[in-house]
């Protein structure tokens, strides 16, 4: 009798732990999801219902949710929306393309293990069969890059970790990446965290102040219809150029990235940095014979067209992006190592600053409390870790609330500061970086407007003049390709004026000349360089516009030039006939252009408190 009573017993447990099980275990076909994990049933064994104790099956991974489907708006691109905890019970979501899911367990399984899911040894093929046997009803619509984004409700933001300016009932948005990144973005500590420990100590830093209003300027590109670009530190190690990365990647969170990678691999980086700072160090691990390439790759936008491995194009890498680079040479200095040049064009989408601050410690002018530049950077970078990730987010949130107001006053700014800076007879090259600097310095002044940063009015607007001038101080007030060509004419006479020039009146008696570029002779204004027309294209204006650059020559007094054309008719002794040449004169040596007028490095304060109020 009591073994009959015992056995009704364990009959009825075994029930009441199925109708637990199927309450709370949720069924997909050959797997099991339960709150310990997903468990998988082999050999046509499944969970089945019924009487006794319910097969354990064996274990794929940790809780592992499929929440919803994603798609874009084309109704493509479609991928699965994962939910996860890792060990510390920090929850992670990813939106993973449906075309990582059909391929081998491999890349998927790593990803998922870099947020800290637990997988079973030898059951990471078995994540693509669980995740594709979920048929979720719910649809949410995935974007490929973070930024901007306009829904059919309104604008919004989208982050890794989540979408700025989303309302209730609006349809779901979510970013949708090829591989999960946990480090990649970080949101550490609160606002005021990072205004109180980490922004007051950019105050009476200009360097600083303007790295960190270069990460407020990433969004407002799209805002204002802004291009690519972003700024270079170059200086000696040591200087603090690498801390001011730390400081102005504070802003968003996101991870100092590093220029030593492939095309590839940074045209994903730039994708990922869409609308927020990209922050890049070491420049000078770049294959200096593509640093130029690769610099113009950044501010043009988009990638190469690249094709799957069965010849299909692969969608396109776009981005509009803010970069902050640092290294020890310039772009120009970099390239030239390795035999190239570099355009102007180039130089605009990358702008040179010298990371030396000229009070002798580097980039710093005040360190606050700390004893030494050294303990301020590393002050600062260790707060850099601890406050992150809010300051950028809170940011946007202020552009959202009022953002036809935060246009306008952006382009008041940006107008008032290059009326103010920009020499006259500037070149267009100049205008265009004081544009970019002037944007800089709005979006500072209005992040400390919204009461993020807790500087005073004018700050951000009078460090981003003070690093203009500096700029503007180690470059001519003309077009820079146009300033090389007449430097590198400059630099071929210099050293070439001897050996490679026969003297046009005695050509015959003279020694002779082996490489011949051209013929001298003396004027009572100095010596003469009579270069034939092959030779000014090809050797003298190698890689330039030569028409260009003997107008530039001209306009600089430094041609005899013909009624109707810039190259004169000379006779040279030895030769029966009269050669058209560019006949150089020897003013080129002492070519004033080139010094731009000095600007003001220390504007009044209260002229820009007062705008700004």
């Amino acid at each position: 009798m009591a073994t009959n009573e015992s056995a009704g017993s364990s009959s009825l447990l075994g029930l009441w732990r199925d109708l637990i099980r199927r309450i709370t275990n949720q069924r997909y076909g050959r797997f099991e999801l339960r709150s310990e994990g997903v468990y998988g049933f082999s050999n046509g064994k499944k969970a089945q219902d019924g009487d006794g104790e319910p097969p354990l099956g064996d274990f794929v991974c940790a809780w592992l949710e499929v929440t919803a489907q994603s798609r874009n708006e084309a109704g493509e691109e479609w991928g699965y929306v994962l939910k996860w905890k890792d060990p510390d019970q920090r929850e992670h979501t990813w939106s993973a393309p449906q075309s990582l899911i059909v391929r081998a367990g491999t890349e998927l399984a790593e990803a998922l293990a870099r947020g800290g899911l637990k997988i079973a040894p030898g059951k990471r093929s078995e994540l693509p069969n669980y995740i594709s046997s979920v048929n979720p009803s719910k649809r949410i619509l995935n974007v490929p890059r973070t930024g901007w984004y306009t829904t059919k409700q309104r604008r919004v933001f989208v982050l890794p970790k989540q979408v700025i300016g989303i309302q209730s009932g609006d349809e779901g948005v979510i970013l949708q990446a090829e591989s999960y990144d946990p480090a990649g973005h970080a949101v550490v500590g609160t606002l005021s965290d990072w205004r109180e420990n980490l922004a007051a100590l950019c105050v009476e830093n200009e360097i600083l102040t303007f790295a960190t209003s270069v990460a407020f300027a990433a969004p407002t590109l799209e805002l204002l219809g802004k291009d690519s670009g972003g700024f270079h530190l170059h200086g000696l190690s040591s200087t603090g150029k690498s801390t001011a990365l730390a400081v102005a990647a504070s802003v968003w969170g996101y991870r100092v990235e590093t220029w030593r990678t492939t095309d590839n691999a940074l045209e994903d980086t730039a994708e990922r940095h869409n609308d927020v700072l990209l922050s890049l160090d070491e420049f000078s691990q770049v294959d200096s014979r593509k640093a130029a390439e690769v610099a113009y790759m950044l501010g043009n936008g988009e990638g190469k067209q690249r094709l799957t491995q069965t010849s299909v194009p692969q969608r396109k890498k776009r981005w509009r992006v803010l970069f902050l680079s640092t290294g020890e040479v310039t772009l120009a200095d970099h390239a030239e190592a390795g035999g190239m040049r570099t355009k102007a064009g180039t130089e605009v989408r990358m702008v040179n600053l010298d990371a030396d601050a000229g009070y002798g410690m580097g980039i710093f002018r005040n360190i606050h409390a700390s004893s030494s530049p050294s303990g301020f950077a590393d002050l600062l970078k260790d707060r850099g870790n601890k406050f992150r990730g809010t300051a950028g987010p809170a940011f946007v949130e202020s552009l959202i609330d009022r953002e036809s107001e935060a246009i306008d006053r952006l382009g008041d700014m940006i107008k008032k500061f290059v009326d103010r800076v920009v020499p006259a007879a500037a070149s267009g090259e100049i205008y265009r970086v004081a544009e970019r600097f002037a944007v800089v310095g709005a979006a500072g002044e209005l992040a400390t407007e919204a009461g993020i940063t807790g500087w005073r009015p004018g700050a951000a607007l009078e460090s981003a003049k003070w690093c203009f001038a500096r700029w503007l101080e180690n470059r001519s007030t003309g077009a820079s390709d146009l300033d090389k060509a007449i430097a590198q004419i400059r630099a071929f006479l210099l050293a070439n004026g001897e050996s490679r020039f026969e003297d046009a009146d005695d050509v015959a008696a003279g020694r002779p000349v082996y490489d011949r570029v051209g013929f001298r002779r003396s004027t009572p204004n100095g010596v003469e360089y009579l270069v034939p027309t092959e030779a000014f294209k090809g050797v003298l204006c190698k890689g330039t516009d030569s028409k260009k650059v003997a107008e530039e020559l001209d306009r600089r007094g430094h041609l005899r030039r013909g009624e109707d054309r810039l190259q004169v008719q000379q006779r040279v002794r030895g030769i029966p006939n009269p050669i058209r040449v560019y006949a150089i004169q020897s003013s080129i040596f002492g070519d004033g252009e080139g010094e731009p007028e000095p600007a003001e490095c220390e504007p009044e304060p209260a002229e820009y408190e007062k705008e700004a109020l």
